[in-house]
């Protein structure tokens, strides 16, 4: 997951997608699972997939329902 955000800070955003998914999918219950489904919903809403982005905050969001950053980015996208 480290490697996933450094690359995500630095821009390359797309690289950073396929290890946040990565994260997602292999550790779906491990510490970090719910900021991969958060980072991975930031991505997909920057990039005009509001379907996608939902799905996982709201994955992040039930993993961790004390995250009020992807509680935000729904009440936020829901409003639009």
């Amino acid at each position: 997951m480290y490697i996933a955000y450094k690359l995500a800070l630095n821009g390359r955003v797309d690289e950073a997608r396929v290890f946040f998914e990565l994260c997602a999918d292999e550790f779906p219950q491990g510490e970090y699972a719910y900021y991969c489904h958060q980072r991975l919903g930031g991505i997909y809403r920057e990039r005009g997939d509001r379907d996608l982005a939902l799905m996982h905050y709201r994955t992040s969001l039930e993993i961790n329902p004390d995250n009020p950053a992807a509680a935000e980015a729904i009440k936020e996208m829901e409003t639009e």
